[in-house]
């Protein structure tokens, strides 16, 4: 099944769970299975903002900052002995 899209999906024993298209939230559902719609309560900013942080990168992270300058001091360094 594709879950690049929000939908419910079907996790057994009568129950659906929503799939925002990006996380599983914690809504549940019985039911039929060609339930589809948000739930009522579902409000995609929202939980966009509650995945920020948590579940997304929101750009490099110190490690690598610190490791891209290190490579630099290096070059200048090598760069300085050479020259």
């Amino acid at each position: 099944m594709n879950y690049d899209r929000p939908q419910w999906v079907y996790v057994g024993n009568g129950t659906f769970r929503y799939w925002d298209g990006d996380i599983w939230t914690d809504e549940y559902r019985e039911g039929d299975e060609h339930l589809k719609e948000p739930p009522p309560e579902w409000d995609g900013a929202k939980h966009a903002a509650d995945r920020h942080g948590a579940h997304e990168r929101r750009g490099p992270s110190l490690v690598w900052i610190a490791v891209a300058l290190l490579a630099l001091v290096g070059v200048v360094a090598v760069a300085l002995l050479l020259g």
